[in-house]
């Protein structure tokens, strides 16, 4: 009866054993933001920045992705302050700012994907609006390309310029008479999708003021669902987002 109870009690805590790997394996890391804020009122300027900073068991790929956030903004920061040194700038003018946000779109333990929004004044008639986008591979420590997603020699450009193109005209009227200028902005080449994010339901692409439309206009968000990909063009990366 006493060996029963035991083979029962060890069998017992190795099944809680076991279900808390799995659960540490399934914990998303945690994300806390940094910031760096200065202002110089003899140059009339200031400056307010936020960065994400991972902590997880996986020290390595979390400080490397650490290091490239803060690099990222920090970048800016550097040269914001930098005009101001090598440039004759108007100190009456209204004063100068730098301002950089960022959103966590997508989040896992294998993935991480960053969009940073940029807002500044350095002179002129109106600001600057700007984004930078990160996607990172936590586990394998590296910089996702929007290629990365799909199998090579496929059609997913086409795809994503498709999409992005019919959802830009949506938002701006079909009667946009700068419709050229969206089929140009978002047509079938790569280099016109540099800033993308991963989404829990798709792949979310920005389009800064002057790509797509007008400053006026602003700047344009797409997002093409996953299931416009065929499963045909999907690399594995697919699998890990929808997991």
């Amino acid at each position: 009866m006493l060996i029963k109870k035991i083979i029962i009690t060890s069998v017992t805590v190795m099944i809680l054993f076991l279900g808390l790997q799995v659960h540490s394996k399934t914990i998303k890391p945690v994300i806390k933001s940094q910031s760096h804020k200065q202002i110089n009122q003899t140059e009339n300027w200031g400056i307010d920045v936020s960065y994400p900073k991972i902590t997880s068991k996986n020290t390595k790929n979390t400080n490397d992705f650490n290091r490239r956030a803060k690099k990222i903004v920090m970048d800016e920061v550097h040269n914001f302050e930098k005009m101001f040194l090598e440039e004759d700038v108007d100190k009456s003018s209204a004063p100068y700012d730098l301002i950089i946000g960022y959103e966590i779109t997508f989040l896992s333990q294998d993935l991480v994907s960053v969009l940073f929004i940029e807002s500044s004044y350095s002179g002129g008639a109106h600001g600057n609006k700007e984004t930078y986008t990160l996607n990172y591979d936590l586990q394998k420590g590296k910089v996702l390309a929007l290629e990365n997603l799909f199998k090579k020699n496929t059609n997913f450009v086409e795809i994503i310029s498709k999409e992005s193109i019919a959802q830009i005209l949506k938002k701006q009227g079909y009667d946009n008479p700068a419709k050229e200028w969206v089929k140009e902005g978002a047509g079938q080449h790569i280099k016109n999708f540099t800033k993308w994010n991963i989404t829990s339901i798709g792949l979310q692409f920005t389009f800064d003021p002057y790509q797509v439309a007008s400053y006026a206009e602003g700047d344009f968000q797409t997002e093409v669902l996953y299931q416009k990909f065929s499963p045909k063009i999907q690399s594995p990366y697919f699998s890990i987002i929808k997991k």
